[in-house]
């Protein structure tokens, strides 16, 4: 989540995935988000255990199984 406020882009792996779904920032876009940062609270009270999920042709296009992987 924070690859586009560090680098200005989505992450290269997301960007493969994705394709051509995955919105464009504008290069006003990337100027005004790209290390626009300040502070980060990371609060986390619970965890899962993930896998590789295979990804299937029959699946609908769609966020979740964009994700690749699946809960445990």
């Amino acid at each position: 989540f924070l690859h586009p406020i560090v680098y200005g882009e989505y992450p290269k792996t997301m960007q493969n995935i994705v394709g051509k779904r995955l919105p464009k920032f504008s290069g006003q876009e990337v100027k005004m988000v790209k290390g626009s940062i300040d502070f980060l609270g990371v609060n986390q009270y619970t965890a899962y255990y993930m896998y590789n999920q295979v990804q299937s042709s029959q699946k609908p296009v769609g966020y979740q199984n964009d994700w690749h992987d699946g809960f445990a």
